[in-house]
């Protein structure tokens, strides 16, 4: 802050210097005049050329500031230079009442002391910028006027020399309450600037947000609109279907733009619950070489049905983040990589970087062009699709990838070449073998859920078969209910207590999943884990975890998600 005061006193000073040089030669020739027949003709001209030089030197030094690029680190340089012109100019002044001061003419001596008056008021404005440059200017100069006048030695010059002295100290005082006026008055005027500049910044970015919004809006309704379009016209000509295998023809039709309107709805929930930070980040030390050569065979059949090469090299060791969110991210880009490679192949690679790990994708397809490569992650966004087929994706893979991204706090960048290919960089914070060891450890012992028994509560009876069926086929013995009073009654004709309860949070308008759990656990045990899951928003899980006890699932939820909580629950 410092430095940018200094920059703007400068401003102002080199531009009063720039604005008339002339005026203030005048001064010191008025002097030479008025002292002609007093002062030896010599001194006096001495006098004027050594004061020309320093206002000449000074005028010069405004036109170089002006000229030059001052920024408020180097301005401090330039208020030097202007003070030491000053102490020059104030010593040239001191020696007026020394050398000029005519002893038999009271109109010489008065004529002296209003100049030097006159001259001390005007520099206490400047002081107001530079307070150095006003002491260098008038304490040598009024101090030279008391220092003559007691020189003189009567009761009336003494009495003058003490009011110059009171006018000196006058003038500090009075010099330092306008430098903290004028600095005041700088601070205001800079925050003003701020709050407006920040506001028009997040003005900004509000109208960019809500073009963003727009055109998300826009293209997800009409990818919505697709799909549901077809499913119309497919079902009014499946009404006149005569035919058994006519029916079966359409019905797989409709099936496949199921499966595109279902996808479109997962990957913009996806989207939606990633900006609303719903989503939060467990971070763990895992092998990443594990986790790239799982991929690597997962996506090995789909590269050899386009006669693609998929490859991986691994030279790293463990990784620190989310797993789960990790694979998301790589998958996501393995899958762009296929799509839009026709020769060659897709290599994954993954190499320390001191104390990082440098994660990448490469593939041999057709490039992204340069302006390109700044709105890839943007939602909606395809190459070459401009009328948005839906066999060709939809666009949000690479907006999932890039919020992730944030999310676990990993740069990701992008190269790419047209016609040659390209690489996404994704940087990982290295992790600990030792602790890889420990956790691997740990899901072995607690993998296994055979023999454990489930108590489900939902009041949709789909989804109760569906758990049902999930759960058994893990091997737990699964108790199922779509009302409290049920769950009860159901687990206290089984005879066993269960070892965790699974509820949905909206069973009914009567009871909550939370006061569900709450009066299972008071019955049976306060150490059984609960689990809830949602299809709400809950902007803070994490909050709501730590406040009610239980884990939290958002719908859909992933097998392998649950599976995961589920065996942290139990452990705990």
């Amino acid at each position: 802050m410092e430095g940018m005061f200094v920059k703007e006193a400068v401003d102002e000073v080199f531009r009063a210097i720039k604005a008339g040089p002339f005026a203030v030669i005048l001064i010191p020739a008025i002097v030479v005049a008025v002292m002609w027949s007093q002062i030896d003709t010599g001194i006096l001209l001495l006098w004027l050329s050594l004061m020309v030089c320093v206002i000449l030197i000074r005028y010069r030094l405004a036109g170089i500031y002006h000229s030059s690029d001052v920024t408020w680190e180097n301005a401090q340089l330039w208020s030097d230079r202007f003070t030491l012109t000053s102490l020059g100019s104030g010593l040239l002044w001191a020696s007026t009442p020394i050398i000029f001061f005519v002893e038999n003419s009271i109109s010489h001596q008065l004529f002296i002391l209003t100049l030097v008056i006159s001259l001390s008021i005007g520099s206490v404005l400047f002081g107001a910028y530079m307070p150095k440059g006003f002491y260098y200017f008038s304490i040598p100069t009024l101090s030279a006027v008391v220092g003559r006048l007691l020189l003189e030695g009567s009761v009336a010059y003494v009495s003058l020399s003490m009011l110059m002295l009171w006018y000196l100290l006058m003038s500090i005082a009075l010099n330092k309450k306008m430098c903290g006026t004028i600095r005041s008055e700088m601070l205001l005027r800079y925050n003003s600037d701020a709050m407006t500049e920040a506001l028009q910044v997040k003005t900004e970015e509000a109208n960019q947000a809500a073009l963003a919004k727009s055109r998300f809006l826009a293209a997800a309704s009409h990818d919505l609109r697709q799909p549901l379009h077809s499913m119309t016209l497919l079902f009014d000509v499946l009404k006149e279907a005569e035919s058994r295998e006519e029916r079966q023809r359409l019905l797989s039709k409709v099936d496949l733009s199921l499966v595109a309107l279902r996808n479109l709805f997962d990957a913009l929930l996806d989207v939606s619950r990633l900006d609303a930070n719903e989503i939060t980040a467990e971070m763990s030390h895992f092998d990443i070489d594990k986790l790239m050569k799982q991929l690597s065979e997962e996506f090995e059949t789909e590269a050899k049905d386009k006669g693609l090469r998929l490859s991986f090299r691994n030279s790293c060791g463990a990784v620190v983040t989310d797993r789960l969110l990790l694979e998301r991210i790589v998958r996501n880009l393995i899958s762009n990589a296929l799509f839009y490679t026709e020769k060659g192949g897709v290599l994954l690679t993954c190499r320390k970087r001191g104390e990082k790990i440098l994660l990448q994708v490469w593939d041999s397809g057709i490039g992204i062009p340069e302006q390109d490569q700044e709105v890839i992650f943007d939602e909606f966004h395809q190459l070459n699709n401009a009328r948005r087929n839906r066999s060709e994706g939809l666009g949000l893979g690479l907006a999932i990838v890039n919020r992730l991204c944030q999310l676990l706090d990993l740069p990701i960048s992008v190269r790419s070449r047209v016609g040659r290919g390209s690489v996404f960089s994704i940087e990982l914070p290295a992790g600990s073998e030792s602790m890889v060891v420990a956790a691997e450890q740990g899901v072995q012992h607690s993998w296994d859920l055979a023999g454990r028994i489930l108590l489900v509560v939902d009041d949709d009876c789909d989804v109760l078969d569906a758990m049902e069926e999930l759960l058994t086929k893990w091997g737990c013995r699964v108790i199922v209910a779509d009302t409290l009073e049920k769950a009860i009654a159901a687990v206290d004709r089984s005879g066993s207590l269960p070892d965790a309860f699974i509820s949905d949070l909206r069973l009914s308008e009567v009871v909550t999943g939370v006061e569900a759990l709450d009066v299972l656990r008071e019955r049976y045990g306060r150490s059984i884990p609960g689990i809830l899951i949602t299809g709400d928003s809950i902007p803070d899980q994490a909050e709501f975890t730590e406040s009610t006890g239980y884990q939290l699932l958002l719908k859909p939820v992933q097998p392998a998600r649950l599976r995961t909580v589920i065996h942290q629950s139990l452990s705990e």
